[in-house]
Protein backbone atom coordinates (compact mmCIF):
# COMPACT_ATOMS: atom_id res chain seq x y z
CA UNK A 1 0.00 0.00 0.00
CA UNK A 2 1.41 3.37 -0.98
CA UNK A 3 2.17 5.70 1.86
CA UNK A 4 0.40 8.98 2.08
CA UNK A 5 2.05 12.12 3.37
CA UNK A 6 -0.12 14.75 4.98
CA UNK A 7 1.31 18.22 5.48
CA UNK A 8 -0.15 20.36 8.24
CA UNK A 9 0.97 23.96 8.26
CA UNK A 10 0.84 25.89 11.50
CA UNK A 11 0.50 29.22 9.73
CA UNK A 12 -1.33 30.36 6.66
CA UNK A 13 0.84 31.07 3.62
CA UNK A 14 -0.77 34.47 3.41
CA UNK A 15 0.38 35.33 6.93
CA UNK A 16 3.30 37.66 6.95
CA UNK A 17 6.38 35.68 8.08
CA UNK A 18 9.83 36.86 9.16
CA UNK A 19 11.91 39.08 6.91
CA UNK A 20 14.24 36.30 5.78
CA UNK A 21 16.20 38.55 3.43
CA UNK A 22 17.17 40.82 6.35
CA UNK A 23 17.73 37.75 8.54
CA UNK A 24 20.25 36.20 6.15
CA UNK A 25 21.96 39.57 5.69
CA UNK A 26 22.35 39.80 9.48
CA UNK A 27 23.94 36.34 9.48
CA UNK A 28 26.38 37.43 6.77
CA UNK A 29 27.39 40.46 8.84
CA UNK A 30 27.73 38.26 11.92
CA UNK A 31 30.03 35.87 10.05
CA UNK A 32 32.23 38.77 9.00
CA UNK A 33 32.60 40.16 12.52
CA UNK A 34 33.35 36.70 13.94
CA UNK A 35 35.95 35.83 11.27
CA UNK A 36 33.76 32.90 10.20
CA UNK A 37 32.42 31.92 6.81
CA UNK A 38 28.74 32.44 6.04
CA UNK A 39 28.41 28.66 5.49
CA UNK A 40 29.81 28.00 8.98
CA UNK A 41 27.28 30.37 10.55
CA UNK A 42 24.40 28.76 8.60
CA UNK A 43 25.50 25.30 9.77
CA UNK A 44 25.59 26.47 13.39
CA UNK A 45 22.12 28.02 13.02
CA UNK A 46 20.74 24.80 11.51
CA UNK A 47 22.20 22.65 14.30
CA UNK A 48 20.77 25.13 16.82
CA UNK A 49 17.25 24.75 15.41
CA UNK A 50 17.56 20.96 15.47
CA UNK A 51 18.75 21.08 19.09
CA UNK A 52 15.82 23.25 20.20
CA UNK A 53 13.26 21.16 18.24
CA UNK A 54 14.71 17.96 19.74
CA UNK A 55 13.86 19.34 23.16
CA UNK A 56 10.31 19.98 21.98
CA UNK A 57 9.64 16.76 20.05
CA UNK A 58 12.23 14.37 21.47
CA UNK A 59 15.92 13.56 20.91
CA UNK A 60 15.16 11.07 18.10
CA UNK A 61 12.63 13.22 16.25
CA UNK A 62 12.74 13.29 12.46
CA UNK A 63 13.49 16.91 11.63
CA UNK A 64 14.18 18.27 8.18
CA UNK A 65 15.37 21.87 7.73
CA UNK A 66 15.78 23.50 4.33
CA UNK A 67 17.89 26.65 4.27
CA UNK A 68 18.26 28.59 1.02
CA UNK A 69 19.63 32.12 1.56
CA UNK A 70 19.72 32.82 -2.18
CA UNK A 71 15.94 32.49 -2.42
CA UNK A 72 15.21 33.63 1.16
CA UNK A 73 13.78 30.26 2.18
CA UNK A 74 13.73 28.74 5.67
CA UNK A 75 11.49 25.67 5.95
CA UNK A 76 11.26 23.50 9.06
CA UNK A 77 9.56 20.08 8.83
CA UNK A 78 8.90 17.51 11.56
CA UNK A 79 7.92 14.06 10.22
CA UNK A 80 5.90 11.36 12.03
CA UNK A 81 5.15 7.82 10.89
CA UNK A 82 1.55 6.80 11.48
CA UNK A 83 1.56 3.44 13.28
CA UNK A 84 -0.87 1.10 15.00
CA UNK A 85 1.19 0.98 18.18
CA UNK A 86 3.59 3.78 19.11
CA UNK A 87 7.04 2.66 20.31
CA UNK A 88 8.69 6.07 20.11
CA UNK A 89 6.68 9.26 20.27
CA UNK A 90 9.73 11.13 18.92
CA UNK A 91 8.95 10.08 15.35
CA UNK A 92 5.80 7.95 15.56
CA UNK A 93 2.12 8.90 15.92
CA UNK A 94 -0.91 6.75 16.59
CA UNK A 95 -3.69 6.62 14.02
CA UNK A 96 -6.06 8.17 16.54
CA UNK A 97 -3.77 11.23 17.05
CA UNK A 98 -3.04 11.41 13.35
CA UNK A 99 -6.76 11.61 12.49
CA UNK A 100 -7.10 14.59 14.83
CA UNK A 101 -4.72 16.38 12.51
CA UNK A 102 -5.83 14.79 9.24
CA UNK A 103 -9.09 12.78 9.09
CA UNK A 104 -7.73 10.91 6.05
CA UNK A 105 -4.62 9.66 7.85
CA UNK A 106 -3.86 5.92 7.50
CA UNK A 107 -1.46 3.38 9.00
CA UNK A 108 1.84 3.53 7.10
CA UNK A 109 1.33 7.14 6.12
CA UNK A 110 3.26 10.19 7.23
CA UNK A 111 2.20 13.31 9.03
CA UNK A 112 4.47 16.29 8.42
CA UNK A 113 4.20 19.29 10.68
CA UNK A 114 5.58 22.53 9.28
CA UNK A 115 7.12 24.72 12.00
CA UNK A 116 7.14 28.47 11.50
CA UNK A 117 9.93 30.21 13.37
CA UNK A 118 7.50 33.06 14.16
CA UNK A 119 5.36 30.66 16.18
CA UNK A 120 8.06 29.73 18.67
CA UNK A 121 7.20 30.74 22.21
CA UNK A 122 9.18 33.44 23.96
CA UNK A 123 11.07 30.73 25.85
CA UNK A 124 11.72 28.84 22.62
CA UNK A 125 13.00 31.97 20.89
CA UNK A 126 15.27 32.71 23.84
CA UNK A 127 16.62 29.17 23.72
CA UNK A 128 17.36 29.50 20.01
CA UNK A 129 19.22 32.78 20.51
CA UNK A 130 21.13 31.52 23.54
CA UNK A 131 22.09 28.18 21.99
CA UNK A 132 23.06 29.86 18.71
CA UNK A 133 25.26 32.35 20.56
CA UNK A 134 26.99 29.61 22.58
CA UNK A 135 27.57 27.39 19.56
CA UNK A 136 29.03 30.25 17.59
CA UNK A 137 31.39 30.94 20.48
CA UNK A 138 32.37 27.26 20.58
CA UNK A 139 33.11 27.32 16.85
CA UNK A 140 35.13 30.53 17.19
CA UNK A 141 37.17 29.06 20.03
CA UNK A 142 37.78 25.83 18.15
CA UNK A 143 39.08 27.73 15.10
CA UNK A 144 41.30 29.97 17.25
CA UNK A 145 42.58 26.95 19.19
CA UNK A 146 43.51 25.08 16.00
CA UNK A 147 45.33 28.15 14.70
CA UNK A 148 47.33 28.95 17.84
CA UNK A 149 48.14 25.39 18.91
CA UNK A 150 50.17 25.23 15.69
CA UNK A 151 52.05 28.35 16.84
CA UNK A 152 53.01 26.93 20.22
CA UNK A 153 56.66 27.81 20.86
CA UNK A 154 56.60 30.72 18.41
CA UNK A 155 57.26 34.37 19.20
CA UNK A 156 54.28 36.74 18.89
CA UNK A 157 53.91 40.47 19.33
CA UNK A 158 51.16 41.41 21.77
CA UNK A 159 49.63 44.70 22.89
CA UNK A 160 49.08 45.24 26.60
CA UNK A 161 45.39 45.68 27.47
CA UNK A 162 45.49 45.89 31.25
CA UNK A 163 46.99 44.35 34.36
CA UNK A 164 45.69 44.09 37.88
CA UNK A 165 48.35 45.19 40.33
CA UNK A 166 51.35 42.88 40.20
CA UNK A 167 49.38 39.96 38.81
CA UNK A 168 48.52 38.61 35.36
CA UNK A 169 48.84 40.89 32.34
CA UNK A 170 46.07 40.69 29.73
CA UNK A 171 47.13 41.28 26.13
CA UNK A 172 45.64 41.35 22.65
CA UNK A 173 46.93 39.18 19.80
CA UNK A 174 44.57 40.75 17.28
CA UNK A 175 42.14 37.89 16.70
CA UNK A 176 41.95 36.99 20.36
CA UNK A 177 43.30 37.84 23.79
CA UNK A 178 45.98 36.10 25.83
CA UNK A 179 47.45 36.16 29.32
CA UNK A 180 51.01 36.77 30.49
CA UNK A 181 50.88 35.26 34.01
CA UNK A 182 52.89 36.74 36.85
CA UNK A 183 55.09 33.61 36.89
CA UNK A 184 55.97 34.13 33.21
CA UNK A 185 56.96 37.80 33.49
CA UNK A 186 60.45 39.24 33.80
CA UNK A 187 61.30 40.74 37.17
CA UNK A 188 60.95 44.52 37.46
CA UNK A 189 59.51 44.76 33.93
CA UNK A 190 56.65 47.25 33.49
CA UNK A 191 53.58 46.55 31.37
CA UNK A 192 51.66 49.79 30.75
CA UNK A 193 48.48 49.59 28.62
CA UNK A 194 49.16 50.10 24.91
CA UNK A 195 52.76 48.88 25.03
CA UNK A 196 53.80 46.23 22.50
CA UNK A 197 55.87 43.31 23.76
CA UNK A 198 57.31 40.10 22.39
CA UNK A 199 56.46 36.81 24.09
CA UNK A 200 56.41 33.11 23.30
CA UNK A 201 53.21 31.07 23.12
CA UNK A 202 53.83 28.64 25.97
CA UNK A 203 50.48 26.86 26.01
CA UNK A 204 47.03 26.88 24.39
CA UNK A 205 44.11 25.40 26.35
CA UNK A 206 40.51 24.84 25.21
CA UNK A 207 38.30 24.11 28.21
CA UNK A 208 34.77 24.35 29.62
CA UNK A 209 33.97 27.03 32.14
CA UNK A 210 33.16 25.11 35.36
CA UNK A 211 30.23 27.43 36.13
CA UNK A 212 28.64 28.30 32.78
CA UNK A 213 29.81 25.14 30.95
CA UNK A 214 30.60 27.39 27.98
CA UNK A 215 33.83 26.74 26.10
CA UNK A 216 36.70 29.17 26.62
CA UNK A 217 40.17 29.42 25.20
CA UNK A 218 43.23 30.29 27.25
CA UNK A 219 46.45 31.32 25.50
CA UNK A 220 49.37 31.53 27.92
CA UNK A 221 52.38 33.64 26.97
CA UNK A 222 55.81 33.75 28.56
CA UNK A 223 58.86 36.01 28.66
CA UNK A 224 60.67 34.08 31.40
CA UNK A 225 60.61 30.60 29.83
CA UNK A 226 63.62 29.07 28.01
CA UNK A 227 61.20 28.77 25.08
CA UNK A 228 61.25 32.56 24.78
CA UNK A 229 65.03 32.65 24.29
CA UNK A 230 64.79 29.71 21.88
CA UNK A 231 62.19 31.62 19.85
CA UNK A 232 64.36 34.75 19.78
CA UNK A 233 67.33 32.76 18.43
CA UNK A 234 65.09 31.20 15.78
CA UNK A 235 64.08 34.69 14.67
CA UNK A 236 67.65 36.04 14.59
CA UNK A 237 69.65 33.07 13.28
CA UNK A 238 68.82 31.90 9.72
CA UNK A 239 70.97 28.79 10.22
CA UNK A 240 68.59 27.65 12.98
CA UNK A 241 65.56 28.32 10.77
CA UNK A 242 67.16 26.24 7.99
CA UNK A 243 68.10 23.37 10.31
CA UNK A 244 71.84 23.84 9.79
CA UNK A 245 72.31 24.72 13.47
CA UNK A 246 70.27 22.98 16.19
CA UNK A 247 69.56 23.99 19.76
CA UNK A 248 70.19 20.67 21.52
CA UNK A 249 69.03 21.88 24.92
CA UNK A 250 68.40 25.14 26.74
CA UNK A 251 67.87 26.01 30.40
CA UNK A 252 67.17 29.35 31.99
CA UNK A 253 66.94 31.17 35.27
CA UNK A 254 65.19 34.33 34.06
CA UNK A 255 67.07 37.47 35.01
CA UNK A 256 70.21 35.54 35.95
CA UNK A 257 71.47 33.35 33.12
CA UNK A 258 70.59 31.19 30.13
CA UNK A 259 72.72 28.22 29.11
CA UNK A 260 72.35 26.73 25.65
CA UNK A 261 73.86 23.67 24.01
CA UNK A 262 74.09 23.85 20.21
CA UNK A 263 75.39 21.74 17.36
CA UNK A 264 76.07 22.23 13.66
CA UNK A 265 74.90 19.83 10.96
CA UNK A 266 77.50 21.16 8.52
CA UNK A 267 81.26 20.96 8.95
CA UNK A 268 81.79 24.46 7.51
CA UNK A 269 79.36 26.17 9.92
CA UNK A 270 80.33 26.97 13.50
CA UNK A 271 77.21 26.61 15.66
CA UNK A 272 78.36 29.03 18.37
CA UNK A 273 79.57 31.59 15.85
CA UNK A 274 76.26 31.45 13.95
CA UNK A 275 74.33 32.19 17.13
CA UNK A 276 76.61 35.05 18.16
CA UNK A 277 76.85 36.64 14.70
CA UNK A 278 79.52 38.87 13.22
CA UNK A 279 80.77 41.13 16.00
CA UNK A 280 77.93 39.85 18.17
CA UNK A 281 75.20 41.47 16.09
CA UNK A 282 72.75 38.59 16.41
CA UNK A 283 73.10 37.95 20.10
CA UNK A 284 73.03 41.67 20.95
CA UNK A 285 69.45 42.07 19.74
CA UNK A 286 68.45 39.07 21.87
CA UNK A 287 70.25 40.47 24.93
CA UNK A 288 68.40 43.77 24.54
CA UNK A 289 65.06 41.91 24.57
CA UNK A 290 65.91 40.12 27.85
CA UNK A 291 67.60 43.13 29.48
CA UNK A 292 71.19 41.87 29.07
CA UNK A 293 70.66 38.59 30.84
CA UNK A 294 73.83 36.49 30.44
CA UNK A 295 73.75 33.73 27.80
CA UNK A 296 76.31 30.90 27.70
CA UNK A 297 76.42 29.09 24.33
CA UNK A 298 78.35 25.81 24.25
CA UNK A 299 79.15 23.53 21.32
CA UNK A 300 77.83 20.02 21.97
CA UNK A 301 80.33 18.41 19.59
CA UNK A 302 83.29 18.75 21.97
CA UNK A 303 84.09 16.12 24.60
CA UNK A 304 81.99 15.96 27.82
CA UNK A 305 84.78 17.24 30.08
CA UNK A 306 85.22 20.39 27.99
CA UNK A 307 81.47 20.92 27.75
CA UNK A 308 81.15 20.74 31.53
CA UNK A 309 84.09 23.12 31.91
CA UNK A 310 82.37 25.65 29.64
CA UNK A 311 78.85 25.38 31.01
CA UNK A 312 80.14 26.43 34.44
CA UNK A 313 81.01 29.82 32.95
CA UNK A 314 81.85 32.42 34.33
CA UNK A 315 84.00 30.27 36.64
CA UNK A 316 87.44 29.05 35.57
CA UNK A 317 87.74 25.30 35.95
CA UNK A 318 90.99 23.51 36.88
CA UNK A 319 90.03 19.89 36.21
CA UNK A 320 87.03 17.87 35.10
CA UNK A 321 86.70 14.10 35.58
CA UNK A 322 83.68 12.49 33.93
CA UNK A 323 81.83 9.22 34.49
CA UNK A 324 79.78 9.13 31.27
CA UNK A 325 78.07 5.86 32.21
CA UNK A 326 76.48 7.28 35.35
CA UNK A 327 76.34 10.85 33.99
CA UNK A 328 78.33 12.20 36.90
CA UNK A 329 81.27 14.61 36.96
CA UNK A 330 83.87 15.77 39.46
CA UNK A 331 84.77 19.40 38.83
CA UNK A 332 87.72 21.07 40.56
CA UNK A 333 87.99 24.84 40.66
CA UNK A 334 90.39 27.29 42.30
CA UNK A 335 89.25 28.26 45.79
CA UNK A 336 88.48 31.81 44.68
CA UNK A 337 86.33 30.56 41.74
CA UNK A 338 84.05 28.33 43.85
CA UNK A 339 81.34 30.94 44.42
CA UNK A 340 81.28 31.82 40.72
CA UNK A 341 80.89 28.16 39.74
CA UNK A 342 78.15 27.69 42.32
CA UNK A 343 76.31 30.91 41.48
CA UNK A 344 73.89 32.78 43.76
CA UNK A 345 71.80 30.22 45.59
CA UNK A 346 73.47 27.45 43.56
CA UNK A 347 71.82 28.69 40.35
CA UNK A 348 74.86 28.36 38.08
CA UNK A 349 75.73 24.76 38.91
CA UNK A 350 72.03 23.83 38.92
CA UNK A 351 71.60 25.20 35.39
CA UNK A 352 74.72 23.36 34.23
CA UNK A 353 73.43 20.08 35.68
CA UNK A 354 70.02 20.58 34.06
CA UNK A 355 71.55 21.43 30.68
CA UNK A 356 73.67 18.28 30.52
CA UNK A 357 71.55 16.01 32.73
CA UNK A 358 74.68 15.35 34.79
CA UNK A 359 75.24 15.26 38.52
CA UNK A 360 78.12 17.69 39.08
CA UNK A 361 80.25 17.33 42.19
CA UNK A 362 82.01 20.67 42.72
CA UNK A 363 85.15 20.90 44.83
CA UNK A 364 87.82 23.52 45.43
CA UNK A 365 91.47 22.67 44.85
CA UNK A 366 92.00 22.77 48.61
CA UNK A 367 89.12 20.35 49.26
CA UNK A 368 90.39 18.05 46.53
CA UNK A 369 93.93 17.98 48.01
CA UNK A 370 92.54 17.26 51.46
CA UNK A 371 90.39 14.42 50.18
CA UNK A 372 93.30 13.00 48.24
CA UNK A 373 95.27 12.77 51.48
CA UNK A 374 92.89 10.00 52.59
CA UNK A 375 93.66 6.62 50.95
CA UNK A 376 89.98 5.64 51.08
CA UNK A 377 88.81 8.84 49.39
CA UNK A 378 91.62 8.58 46.85
CA UNK A 379 90.61 5.03 45.94
CA UNK A 380 86.94 5.98 45.63
CA UNK A 381 87.67 8.95 43.36
CA UNK A 382 90.00 6.90 41.20
CA UNK A 383 87.32 4.21 40.84
CA UNK A 384 84.51 6.63 40.06
CA UNK A 385 86.22 9.19 37.85
CA UNK A 386 89.50 7.50 36.83
CA UNK A 387 91.45 10.24 38.60
CA UNK A 388 95.22 9.79 38.29
CA UNK A 389 96.26 11.17 41.67
CA UNK A 390 99.95 11.25 40.86
CA UNK A 391 99.28 13.37 37.78
CA UNK A 392 96.98 15.58 39.83
CA UNK A 393 99.78 16.19 42.32
CA UNK A 394 102.27 16.93 39.53
CA UNK A 395 99.84 19.37 37.88
CA UNK A 396 99.76 21.42 41.07
CA UNK A 397 103.48 22.04 40.68
CA UNK A 398 103.27 22.96 36.98
CA UNK A 399 101.19 26.07 36.29
CA UNK A 400 100.04 26.26 32.68
CA UNK A 401 99.81 29.52 30.72
CA UNK A 402 96.22 30.46 29.76
CA UNK A 403 95.63 30.61 26.02
CA UNK A 404 94.44 34.20 26.49
CA UNK A 405 98.03 35.27 27.23
CA UNK A 406 99.27 34.28 23.79
CA UNK A 407 99.77 37.63 21.98
CA UNK A 408 98.05 38.15 18.64
CA UNK A 409 95.11 35.76 19.08
CA UNK A 410 91.74 37.40 18.56
CA UNK A 411 88.88 36.86 20.97
CA UNK A 412 87.05 34.80 18.33
CA UNK A 413 90.03 32.45 17.83
CA UNK A 414 90.43 32.04 21.60
CA UNK A 415 86.73 31.11 21.91
CA UNK A 416 87.07 28.47 19.18
CA UNK A 417 90.22 26.98 20.72
CA UNK A 418 88.62 26.84 24.16
CA UNK A 419 85.50 25.27 22.67
CA UNK A 420 87.81 22.62 21.22
CA UNK A 421 89.25 21.93 24.66
CA UNK A 422 92.49 23.92 24.29
CA UNK A 423 92.74 26.16 27.36
CA UNK A 424 96.50 26.71 27.68
CA UNK A 425 99.50 27.62 25.52
CA UNK A 426 101.14 24.36 26.55
CA UNK A 427 98.19 22.35 25.26
CA UNK A 428 98.27 24.24 21.95
CA UNK A 429 101.99 23.64 21.52
CA UNK A 430 101.61 19.95 22.34
CA UNK A 431 98.88 19.59 19.70
CA UNK A 432 100.72 21.57 17.03
CA UNK A 433 104.13 20.00 17.64
CA UNK A 434 103.61 16.37 18.67
CA UNK A 435 106.68 14.62 20.06
CA UNK A 436 108.83 17.73 19.62
CA UNK A 437 108.28 18.00 15.85
CA UNK A 438 109.66 21.17 14.26
CA UNK A 439 106.77 21.46 11.77
CA UNK A 440 103.27 22.41 12.99
CA UNK A 441 100.48 19.89 12.45
CA UNK A 442 97.72 22.32 11.40
CA UNK A 443 95.40 19.48 10.29
CA UNK A 444 94.67 18.77 13.96
CA UNK A 445 93.47 22.34 14.49
CA UNK A 446 91.25 22.13 11.41
CA UNK A 447 89.26 19.37 13.12
CA UNK A 448 88.03 21.92 15.67
CA UNK A 449 84.61 23.30 14.56
CA UNK A 450 84.95 26.81 13.12
CA UNK A 451 88.70 26.63 12.37
CA UNK A 452 89.56 26.44 8.69
CA UNK A 453 92.99 26.06 7.01
CA UNK A 454 93.76 29.78 6.89
CA UNK A 455 92.88 30.24 10.57
CA UNK A 456 94.96 27.18 11.53
CA UNK A 457 97.98 28.57 9.67
CA UNK A 458 97.45 31.93 11.37
CA UNK A 459 97.42 30.26 14.83
CA UNK A 460 100.55 28.22 14.02
CA UNK A 461 102.36 31.38 12.87
CA UNK A 462 101.58 33.15 16.15
CA UNK A 463 102.76 30.15 18.18
CA UNK A 464 106.04 29.92 16.22
CA UNK A 465 106.67 33.64 16.73
CA UNK A 466 105.78 33.70 20.43
CA UNK A 467 106.87 30.32 21.80
CA UNK A 468 110.30 28.72 21.66
CA UNK A 469 109.84 25.20 20.31
CA UNK A 470 112.33 22.64 21.57
CA UNK A 471 113.15 19.74 19.28
CA UNK A 472 113.70 16.35 20.93
CA UNK A 473 117.01 14.62 20.25
CA UNK A 474 116.85 11.10 18.87
CA UNK A 475 118.62 8.42 20.92
CA UNK A 476 121.49 6.71 19.21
Amino acid sequence: MATKETEIKKTNKKDKGPDLKAFYEDLRNLASTKNLTFEQVLEVFKSTLISVLNKKYGPNSNIDIKIDPNNNILDIFVHFNVVDKVKSSDYEMSLEDAKKIDPNAKIGGTITIVENIDNFTRVGTFNIKNTFKNRLKDLENEIIYNEFIEKKGEIVTAQILYSKGNKDVHVSLGKTDAILPKSEQLAKEKYPPGKHIKAVIKDVILRKDPKTKDSEILIILSRSSPLFVTGLFKEEVPEIQDGIVEIVNIVREAGFRTKMLVKSNRMDVDAVGACVGVRGTRIQSILREIHNEKIDIVNSSINPANIISQVLNPARVTEVHVDTGNKEALVIVPDYEFNKALGPGGKNIRLASMLLNYKINLKTEKEFREEMSSPEAKARLEALFHVNTSEAEESEEEEETPITELPGLTKRVIELLEAGGIKSVEQLVEILYPEGSSQPNIEVLQKIPGINKNMAEYIAKIVSESVEIEESEEEE
